[in-house]
């Protein structure tokens, strides 16, 4: 019998291979690092206990994610690097198509570079090409100004001194675990992701 929870989501989501809007809630809730059960994880989403199960298995089938049964009772889930990826780049395409602005997006930015920063910083280096990392390079120009040097670059630079802070706005994610460099576009997502995580608590 289908639990009222699952009269909103939509039968027609299970025969896609892209994620979800449900899917994509409950990849963001294990990326955050969920430690409960599944009873808790559909209590979260809105779901049933079956449907939430239906979904773990099928983001499982998927590649996105990894279940490790710990006992008869328990279970871990882990997200895959193609979840992770998944994740980063449908987060991405949430704040390019949602937000009624670039205004938003280049307030972010700013945060996000403003707390990289520190007293010693005296230069921002940009690695990534795409429209995403034109409009961050960008607003990284505006933003430094006469405070710091700022250079984008096509490659990461082999040796980079203290007073340097190396970005990255890679959107396919190959440079994720580039040494010290700090991915942007993972710091921007992990943003929106929580804005949206608020907006729809508050709406629930």
């Amino acid at each position: 019998m289908t639990s009222s929870l699952d009269a909103k989501y939509n039968v027609h989501d299970l025969n896609t291979q892209s994620l979800s809007e449900k899917e994509f809630e409950i990849i963001n809730i294990i990326a955050d690092g969920f430690r409960s059960n599944q009873r808790e994880l559909s209590s979260h989403v809105g779901l049933s206990l079956g449907m939430t199960n239906l979904l773990l298995r099928r983001l499982a089938t998927k590649g996105f994610l990894r279940i490790r049964q710990l006992n008869r009772k328990k279970a871990e889930y882990l997200l895959t690097p193609r979840g992770i990826a998944e994740k980063t780049k449908k987060t991405v395409s949430y704040t390019i198509k949602t937000l009624q602005s670039f205004s938003l997006i280049k307030l972010q930015i700013r945060g996000i570079v403003e707390n990289l920063m520190t007293p010693q910083t005296r230069a921002i280096v940009m690695v990534g090409e795409g429209d995403l990392a034109d409009l961050i390079a960008s607003e990284l120009h505006d933003f430094c100004g006469q405070r710091v040097v700022f250079e984008r670059v096509t490659k990461i630079p082999e040796r980079v001194s203290a007073d340097v802070l190396v970005l990255s706005a890679d959107s396919d994610g190959a440079l994720h675990e580039a040494g010290d460099v700090v991915n942007l576009i993972q710091a921007l997502s992990g943003r929106i992701g929580q804005m949206k995580s608020s907006a729809m608590a508050i709406a629930s």
